[in-house]
């Protein structure tokens, strides 16, 4: 996007003729933008340049380039009708009006809502008594008006409303400070209040014979305000409005029904259209929206009101889907219509550019074909060449005349070029050397063929100071038409031969005729009429790989020519010694074309790109970018002349249109001071309320809150573009020019006093300076007094420490030695001295049995198996690989013992078993033990399954010893029925050394889960958490 779309309605002070014309480009903001809903009821903007607009889904505030939604602080507000009405107040209050009226106050960043009974109670609401025909009473204040129910003798309300209304939905009460009266707009008559008398007066009741009461007798009025002539404008629910002028004391008449429209109908047809909102702007110009056939301007000239053309699939038309329903006007004096498509903003006085095009069905338009050149007459006819179409005319008001497509030769309507001689007629020139003559007060027009142009297509033509016209041909050669003589003189053959065609003719202070072509510059004298030298860019050594495609030529000073180029951008050719320079300050470009270039009268150069205008100041030769507004254009400019008109607007073109602009203004808009606003604050992406934090324009914030996020923009919603440039003082001196988001970030600032310091234009430029101070205070423990405090306390700190050192010392042996004893107790507890017995005593069965092989097997494991418990009992931790492998011994012990009776699983993750990790040794021992002889031993039918699964997890290995055995429920039956002689502390003694080592009390160091299939029970699942020991 753009920033915030302010190039698309870079806009300059037309004359009345492109006013009248209704050349204006609009913005448009819709849903795709932001917008809550594209039905747009009331805008207004407060004092500190916000817009604020209310739609059917709520209110938002728009800084030009982001909405922020107030449904938060608005959630009890009824949305039973859309926003009607929105008021900024002098007090940071913003006003809005639906079925209630609300209030927020930016500052606090609160709301509070008032329903028809709380506006009668609230604190400072003056109600004024009025009286009606009737003797009823009726209570009027800024924001409710009531009245007496006969039947009831009650109040109740008749409308709510906030001031300076711009709508029909909210303008049911007017205040008319002129005639000192409020008008309320009642279904059936107009009603007056009258602040002298406190008397309600109507256009039925009128004893006191008021002029606009008996105007509007038997008028059903629907909306009215007062304009700056203090007449009243009023509109009926119909297509009629009403002005009531207070000098001649008439009433007439308008109808707001385009012209191709009123012939169609029929009183129907009118009956249908409703005017739905009226305003005056800050010109005295009254501006009407209605449901069905646009907006409408009032020409004071005319007496009437005249349309402005809807164009929804124009980008820079006007454009709604039925309806307009509401007008508003910002600080700018820019337009702010509100529509069912969205809002449409203009400014009808501040337009920088149009452009004239081919409009489809409309004969009053350039024909559909390539547009290929301008002039403007002395009388001030306006020329437009196309190649194919013949030519246009405008008047001097901007009006278009006719086309001309002369007929006869093919080649006669395919236009390339104009001049003017010194009697005022128009040539135009042609394909193969066919030339125009065309006068403009008799509108006769002659064609003539010279010789002398050799069949060759008049490409350029410019007439020089003593009235002489020169005509640039395709085939390279130079024309002369001389007025003394009146005759045409061929080029001289003696001179340089050139056979490219000539593109432009530039003559220069010493009446020199340079010439461009895409094979480089040439020189011609108009004294011999030959081609006397020729330059090229590609031959300059620095400039070897750049082309010498020649576009627009201008003389920037005596000696030096500006000439532009394709690729490259512009060089400056120095007359006097013949060699090119070129301008290498492009910002943001590495190729660029330069097609059109002109000076102006402060001898700034300007120039056209593909879709730009640039401006080489004279002052500094910086050089500055205009963006031109989307959907201006249709093609890129390809022109390479701009042309200066008689009103101080300068023309140039594409392709498919010609682009009319004031350079003067757009630079006086470039050189006006903006001030930039802060539009958002954020601390660690929590939006801050801006209004509240900036009051006093110092912000401070505690040490932690030092990621800041600050949004800022041009609050012109119509202008030209600049560019901001930011800094943190306190931070760095350098200047940063931001990003089309309009946000700057800080991270983990340091505590101490900043400035954000944000200015519009150019780095170097004086533009007013905004600046937000930002103290970050730094930490408790930074400050001189917690120092201090500090320093008291380290005698003190020290003598504890050393006094509490031996004490310390003692009880961590202490604890050493009781975590040892307690470990031994648990690693002798580990192999069960019955598991021991039994294994010897299958040792011997074997060997008695004569099964030396397995009794060999066995022996060798166990005698393994012993040999890693003992080793274990050397070290509090083991690597876990070691230890995992340790389990693995005894289940194959245990599994050999029983008969091969259970089958087990063992898993690891590869980076237990790879990496430097260490546990506790043999702590899941225990349980794997309980789950064998308890689980699985006692279960007597089905498939016995052990499965030990180790698995990273965070900070904590994670044992999970899972068997199918027979639950817990049963295995405590059958060793209660068993009466053992012995009582295991196996799983207690390890549940101890796991909090030991874990440090955690006993939060999730073992959960033990019970398996069930059908409500059976189906074994047991223990999962057990060691901390990682990994140094």
């Amino acid at each position: 996007m753009i920033r915030l779309l302010l190039s698309a309605l870079l806009c300059y002070s037309l004359p009345a003729q492109a006013q009248q014309n209704n050349q204006y480009i609009f913005r448009h903001i819709d849903q795709r933008d932001g917008l809550l809903h594209n039905s747009v009821f009331a805008i207004t903007q407060d004092q500190q340049g916000f817009m604020w607009i209310g739609t059917p889904n709520g209110l938002q505030r728009y800084d030009g380039l982001r909405f922020k939604n107030y449904e938060r602080e608005l959630t009890s507000l009824s949305y039973a009708i859309p926003i009607k009405n929105i008021y900024a107040d002098n007090e940071n209050n913003i006003w809005v009006t639906t079925t209630q009226v609300a209030r927020i106050n930016t500052l606090k960043n609160n709301a509070t809502v008032y329903n028809e009974k709380d506006l009668l109670k609230k604190p400072g609401e003056k109600f004024v008594a009025y009286t009606d025909k009737n003797n009823n009473k009726w209570l009027l204040s800024n924001y409710g008006l009531y009245f007496t129910d006969t039947l009831t003798g009650q109040l109740k309300l008749f409308g709510l409303y906030t001031p300076k209304q711009s709508s029909k939905l909210g303008n049911v009460v007017y205040h008319d400070s002129v005639r000192k009266c409020t008008w309320v707009t009642n279904f059936n008559e107009l009603m007056m209040l009258d602040e002298k008398t406190r008397n309600i007066y109507t256009s039925r009741y009128n004893p006191i014979n008021n002029p606009v009461l008996k105007a509007f007798a038997g008028k059903i009025i629907s909306f009215m305000l007062v304009d700056s002539k203090e007449n009243i404008w009023a509109a009926t629910w119909g297509s009629t409005i009403y002005k009531y002028d207070v000098q001649q004391k008439t009433c007439t008449p308008y109808q707001t029904v385009p012209k191709s429209r009123k012939n169609e109908g029929s009183l129907k047809m009118k009956e249908t259209i409703t005017t739905l909102c009226m305003y005056g702007d800050s010109h005295g110009t009254i501006w009407a929206g209605n449901d069905h056939n646009g907006l409408f301007r009032f020409e004071e000239i005319k007496n009437n009101f005249e349309t402005i053309s809807g164009k929804n699939n124009d980008q820079k038309g006007l454009q709604y889907n039925y309806s307009f329903l509401c007008i508003s006007e910002d600080h700018d004096g820019n337009l702010w219509l509100g529509t069912d498509r969205g809002i449409n903003i203009f400014n009808p006085y501040n337009q920088y550019y149009y452009s004239i095009t081919h409009e489809e069905n409309n004969s009053s338009s350039l024909p559909k074909n390539e547009v290929t050149s301008f002039i403007q007459g002395n009388n001030g006819g306006l020329y437009i060449g196309t190649w194919g179409g013949g030519f246009s005319i405008y008047d001097s008001l901007g009006y278009f005349k006719k086309t001309i497509s002369p007929k006869g030769e093919y080649e006669w309507p395919l236009v390339w070029a104009f001049a003017e001689n010194d009697k005022g007629t128009i040539w135009v020139g042609t394909q193969h050397g066919y030339i125009h003559i065309y006068d403009p007060l008799s509108g006769k027009l002659k064609t003539i063929h010279p010789p002398q142009m050799e069949n060759s297509t008049a490409r350029s033509m410019v007439k020089d100071r003593t009235g002489n016209i020169w005509i640039g041909l395709h085939n390279g050669k130079i024309v002369e038409w001389e007025k003394q003589s009146a005759s045409f003189i061929a080029e001289d053959k003696g001179g340089l031969l050139n056979e490219f065609p000539v593109k432009n003719i530039f003559i220069d202070n010493a009446n020199q005729l340079w010439i461009s072509t895409d094979n480089g510059l040439l020189q011609f004298d108009p004294l011999t009429h030959r081609y006397v030298a020729q330059y090229f860019i590609s031959k300059t050594n620095a400039y070897n790989n750049c082309s010498d495609e020649i576009n627009g030529i201008e003389q920037q000073n005596d000696s030096v020519l500006v000439a532009g180029t394709m690729r490259y951008g512009f060089f400056f050719f120095n007359t006097r010694s013949k060699q090119f320079t070129r301008y290498n300050a492009f910002p943001d470009v590495t190729a660029i074309n330069i097609y059109a270039i002109k000076k102006d009268a402060h001898e700034n150069v300007w120039m056209t790109s593909d879709y730009h205008i640039y401006q080489l100041q004279a002052k500094d030769n910086k050089l500055l970018k205009y963006d031109l507004p989307p959907g201006l254009m249709n093609a890129s400019f390809e022109m390479l002349n701009i042309y200066p008109l008689q009103n101080g607007n300068w023309i140039t073109g594409s392709k498919t249109e010609a682009i009319v602009f004031n350079p003067a203004k757009m630079a006086a808009a470039q050189r006006q001071d903006r001030s930039v606003v802060i539009t958002g604050f954020k601390i660690s992406d929590r939006e801050m309320n801006i209004d509240s934090l900036f009051h006093n324009k110092t912000i401070r914030l505690k040490p932690d809150q030092n990621f800041l996020t600050i949004e800022f923009t041009i609050q012109s919603y119509a202008g030209i573009a600049k560019d901001i440039f930011y800094k943190l003082s306190g931070m760095n001196s350098n200047w940063v020019k931001a990003n089309e988001k309009d946000i700057a970030t800080y991270t983990n600032l340091a505590p101490g006093d900043y400035g954000f310091i944000l200015k519009a234009g150019a780095e170097d430029s004086n533009a007013p300076l905004t600046t937000l101070n930002i103290v970050i205070i730094p930490p408790f423990y930074s400050t001189w007094w917690f120092k201090a405090l500090m320093g008291l306390l380290v005698a003190f700190i020290i003598y504890f420490f050393v006094k509490r050192r031996i004490q310390n010392i003692r009880y961590k042996a202490e604890l050493r030695h009781k975590i040892s004893e307690t470990e031994m107790l648990a690693l002798r507890s580990q192999m069960n001295p019955h598991f021991i017995f039994n294994c010897l005593t299958a040792i011997d069965n074997l060997i008695q049995t004569n099964q030396p092989d397995k009794a060999t097997t066995y022996l060798a494991r166990f005698a393994k198996l012993i040999r890693s418990v003992l080793e274990s009992t050397k070290h509090n931790v083991v690597p876990f690989y070691k230890d995992f492998e340790t389990l693995q011994l005894y289940i194959e012990l245990e599994q050999f013992r029983s008969g091969n009776k259970f089958a087990y699983t063992m898993n690891a993750d590869e980076e237990l078993m790879d990496g430097d990790y260490k546990v506790p040794p043999l702590l899941v021992q225990p349980f794997v033990e309980n789950a064998i002889h308890h689980g699985l031993m006692n279960k007597l039918i089905g498939e016995r399954n052990l499965v030990i699964n180790a698995s990273l997890q965070a900070a904590t290995i994670q044992y999970i010893i899972k068997d199918d055995g027979i639950g817990r429920k049963r295995a405590q039956d059958i060793k209660q029925q068993n009466k053992p002689e012995h009582n295991s502390y196996g799983i207690e003694i390890s549940s101890q050394r796991i909090q030991l080592h874990n440090q955690n009390g006993r939060q999730n160091n073992i959960t033990v889960t019970d398996l069930l299939c059908d409500g059976q029970a189906a074994g047991t699942e223990v999962a057990v958490n060691i901390k990682i020991d990994n140094p």
